[in-house]
């Protein structure tokens, strides 16, 4: 499992607490409980798998995002 699922959990949670109506705080609380846990999860798979496999490259992501104007979006 790659990293990024942790910043794309979030993201993900956000909008989706973004799209509830302002009366229903308990549903937008459950979401972002919801949200975090999943993205706590993808992380700990994520370090478990890189601490497994001590020979195994770091990570590093490197995808391009508006190739017009050479911008990539890294993390490493």
């Amino acid at each position: 499992m790659n990293p990024i699922w942790t910043i794309i959990s979030a993201f993900a949670g956000a909008f989706l607490v973004l799209l509830l109506p302002a009366r229903q705080a308990h549903q937008s609380r459950v979401v972002a409980l919801v949200a975090s846990i999943v993205g706590a999860l993808a992380a700990l798979v994520s370090c478990s798998k890189q601490l497994a496999d001590v020979s195994a490259t770091p990570w590093s992501i490197n995808l391009p995002w508006i190739p017009s104007f050479g911008i990539n979006f890294h993390l490493q």
